[in-house]
């Protein structure tokens, strides 16, 4: 079922189904305000400290801003300038800000937008099949040239210190890419994160197996972020443990280049272009797992 609504003070689409309610904002980067388990009564999604959500523009810095639910990041996490050009790829990408065009059929829901920045049509269609979501991507050059991007799924997840990530056994290797912290705890266990910090890290193993989960344990329920390591083959987590905005929220972040800015993945030889008049196709299926 596919509904207009609002959440918080702005106007919402919402598809559901006996298990699942998902919750977007067209006007708001056709965010995905709300992961909602209707069984358990539970919201996997980190809402806004505010509790309301406030209109932004592109280019607006992304702190200030509601720092809740699921984003795209593209072309760039970090501001950067594109290649050798004058062109200024913003704070936190170019869709996270401005409104889409957002279209719904027969159980599907269908949104996208233009990049400002560069000659690129970004698409998302979101369906549900039983107590999984599907994330269907696309982005289309409409330039005859082959243009370099920058992907990355944000979504911030709620956590307590019963909750647990897990993710494939030979990911054993990772680079903290905040500052030279070296930690000696289990980053597994979100529990045993410091306090009033923030976190990010890639892993620097070859990812085989394209999946990281957070484990609710005191819901008995996993939160499992699929995907296809030959279309997005770098993983990062972010997590701040009240170190921003006094916030505590984690974040899977699949992502298809290495690492923050469009600048430095092309330094790193590790960067996705999409062909002159050519589009790129990739999914995300998001698993709801009770047990």
């Amino acid at each position: 079922m596919i509904k207009k609504t609002t959440h918080f003070n702005m106007d919402a689409i919402t598809i559901e189904n006996d298990k699942i309610r998902v919750t977007t904002l067209p006007e708001h980067g056709f965010k995905v305000a709300s992961i909602y388990h209707k069984e358990k009564d539970f919201e996997f999604l980190f809402q806004p400290s505010n509790k309301e959500y406030k209109k932004a523009y592109h280019g607006a810095d992304f702190s200030k801003y509601d720092t809740s639910g699921l984003d795209d990041c593209v072309p760039s996490i970090d501001p950067c300038k594109y290649l050798d050009t004058d062109i200024d790829l913003v704070d936190h990408g170019d869709v996270w800000s401005i409104p889409w065009d957002v279209k719904h059929t027969k159980g599907k829901l269908e949104g996208e937008v233009e990049l400002p920045s560069l000659p690129l049509l970004f698409s998302r269609e979101i369906t549900l099949d039983e107590e999984s979501i599907i994330f269907n991507y696309k982005v289309k050059n409409l330039s005859g040239e082959d243009v370099a991007y920058l992907w990355t799924l944000h979504g911030l997840n709620c956590y307590n210190e019963n909750t647990r990530l897990e993710f494939p056994e030979d990911l054993r290797n990772y680079i903290n890419v905040q500052n030279d912290e070296v930690w000696n705890f289990d980053i597994r266990n979100l529990k045993d994160y410091p306090k009033n910090h923030t976190f990010k890290y890639y892993f620097t193993d070859e990812i085989k197996e394209g999946w990281a989960l957070l484990d609710y344990r005191d819901k008995r329920v996993k939160y499992k972020v699929n995907f296809d390591p030959r279309d997005n083959p770098y993983l990062g987590i972010w997590l701040t443990t009240g170190g921003f905005k006094e916030e505590n929220n984690v974040a899977i972040e699949p992502c298809n280049g290495f690492y923050d800015t469009l600048e430095r993945a092309v330094d790193n030889k590790k960067v996705k272009y999409v062909r002159a008049n050519d589009c790129d196709f990739w999914q995300v299926k998001i698993d709801i797992i009770d047990y």
